[in-house]
């Protein structure tokens, strides 16, 4: 009868142990500082990492990442972000390797605004820091960018190097918003405008691509970048900051981020 008990004393602790260390981590989403995928890439596997920061959830129910910088920890809490929004992990790659970031909440947290649109001169700086980009040797003079603008580097590298190109030979369209097709077009340019003649059957909106676009979203659709799993990605839609966070996440993985 003795040994009866002790077995069930023993087995109540154990299941106690497993009870706990299947909970134990239910406020930190991410703790590690790397994550890994295995990509097939010319027929071959191809393993990559990225730089990835910890995911936690603050006391008052915001998202927190914390990440290094210059070898000291540092916090980033977001006031509209929850810990089980879609957008969670791509946030937490674009802050980590300062892509993006948010703007001052007070009282040292942020809003990331995940989802605010997307404009031209934004995307060219996050495209400019994603691709390490430097200043052109010789910049070109735009009626919405001036030299003392925030943008005019990035913007001039974007034009000179065709990711993003001006609207015409005055206006760079710095503050138009961007839509899907025009993103992925510019990512698809990044890459180098591979040829795809992937079929779009499965893609709910293919019939609303545009003509000069088809090609990019025919690449980002057989790679995946895009999918219908987190959201919607109609392709004359504003693209949102999180949809842009979701893509350079998936860019980096998938296809790896562009040779610095």
């Amino acid at each position: 009868m003795r040994k009866k008990l002790i077995m069930i004393l023993l087995l109540l602790v154990l299941l106690l142990v497993l009870i706990m260390t299947r909970c134990g981590g239910k406020k930190d989403r991410q703790g590690e500082t790397e994550t890994s995928i295995s990509a097939q890439q010319g027929g071959t596997e191809v393993v990559r990492q990225q730089k990835l920061g910890t995911v936690t959830q603050t006391e008052d129910g915001c998202v927190q990442i914390t990440t290094e910088e210059n070898g000291e920890s540092v916090d980033h809490v977001f006031t509209d972000l929850k810990m089980d929004d879609w957008c969670v992990p791509a946030v937490n790659f674009v802050v980590t390797n300062g892509l993006m970031g948010g703007t001052d909440a007070g009282g040292g947290k942020s809003q990331f605004r995940p989802n605010y649109g997307m404009s031209r001169a934004q995307l060219a700086m996050i495209l400019y820091r994603f691709a390490d980009g430097e200043p052109v040797s010789s910049p070109r003079s735009y009626a919405d960018v001036t030299q003392s603008d925030w943008s005019y580097d990035c913007v001039n590298w974007a034009d000179a190097n065709g990711y993003i190109k001006a609207l015409d030979g005055e206006n760079f369209g710095a503050e138009e918003y961007c839509s899907c097709e025009q993103v992925l077009t510019i990512l698809y340019r990044l890459a180098g405008s591979p040829s795809s003649n992937a079929a779009l059957e499965d893609y709910p909106y293919a019939a609303k691509v545009g003509e000069y676009h088809l090609s990019a979203v025919r690449w980002a659709w057989e790679k995946g970048l895009i999918a219908e799993d987190e959201c919607v990605w109609y392709p004359t839609q504003a693209i949102s900051r999180a949809q842009t966070a979701l893509l350079l996440m998936r860019y980096d993985l998938l296809i790896g981020a562009p040779e610095k």
